[in-house]
């Protein structure tokens, strides 16, 4: 039978760790069954969801500390805080077209004369484009219609 010693620092010797430890530092960890990872959810009244940076953080006036146990509970919680970040999505993209809608509007329509008619207005005088110029009217006007994208991916979900 093999033995082996090691320096314990806690108690300053060389001693036997197997077969059977001599010191109780290096003791059989005990085993421990179903042992799952926590995570601490600050709930707010109205809703909103805080996740701390520690388990052990102090909770917030108002919020309920919640404690959010095992995967199929942590992917339900994802999914929660990713529709909350769709409909937030949502509400920007509608509050950007209501508020730069009208100005976009006028671009597009100012970009469909310069690359029809080929020529801009630069302040009070009209200049004539060349092909060139038409180009980046084309490619401005393209961009234009491009838009932001359609896709929402709020990046923080598991791969399957």
């Amino acid at each position: 039978m093999r033995r082996m010693y090691l320096h314990c620092v806690d108690c300053n010797q060389v001693v036997r760790i197997s077969p059977d430890p001599e010191c109780v530092h290096y003791g059989k960890l005990p085993r421990r069954r179903n042992s799952e990872s926590v995570t601490v959810v600050f709930r707010g009244p109205n809703g909103r969801v805080s996740i701390p940076w520690s388990p052990d953080a102090k909770i917030p006036k108002g919020f309920v500390r919640e404690e959010v146990r095992g995967a199929r509970a942590v992917r339900r919680l994802e999914k929660e805080l990713d529709a909350q970040d769709l409909i937030r999505h949502r509400r920007n993209q509608e509050s950007e077209h209501r508020v730069f809608g009208p100005s976009r509007q006028r671009i597009r329509e100012d970009l469909h004369q310069m690359i029809r008619e080929g020529v801009a207005k630069v302040g009070d005088r009209t200049v004539q484009l060349t092909d060139t110029g038409k180009e980046y009217a084309r490619a401005a006007l393209k961009k234009l219609d491009g838009g932001y994208s359609k896709n929402f991916d709020p990046d923080n979900h598991l791969e399957s």
